[in-house]
């Protein structure tokens, strides 16, 4: 099925900006670090399915950017930093 284009960046502006209202903020029952890897995942790929319509698909550094904008745990502070300073990311991040 085709979509129109202005249907499809709309549609990925919207994945977009929920990418970005996703939050961790620690271990809690009804949210944890699983739900926030697998929020992720689930937004990435409907990106990807969009690219029978002509969607190029998100790239690594991108996903790692949303990925680690989105920690907010002091716990892991460090290693948010770490992750951050880095130019380019070498491995797959939907492995």
């Amino acid at each position: 099925m085709f979509l129109g284009p202005s249907f499809i960046q709309q549609h990925v502006g919207q994945l977009k900006d929920e990418l970005r209202s996703l939050k961790y903020k620690g271990e809690f029952k009804t949210n944890n670090f699983w739900i926030y890897v697998t929020c992720h995942e689930k937004i990435y790929q409907q990106i990807n399915n969009l690219n029978a319509d002509g969607y190029p698909s998100i790239d690594n550094n991108t996903c790692i950017h949303y990925f680690l904008n989105g920690i907010d745990e002091p716990s892991l502070k460090t290693v948010v930093q770490i992750g951050e300073s880095q130019t380019s990311f070498s491995t797959n991040f939907h492995a």
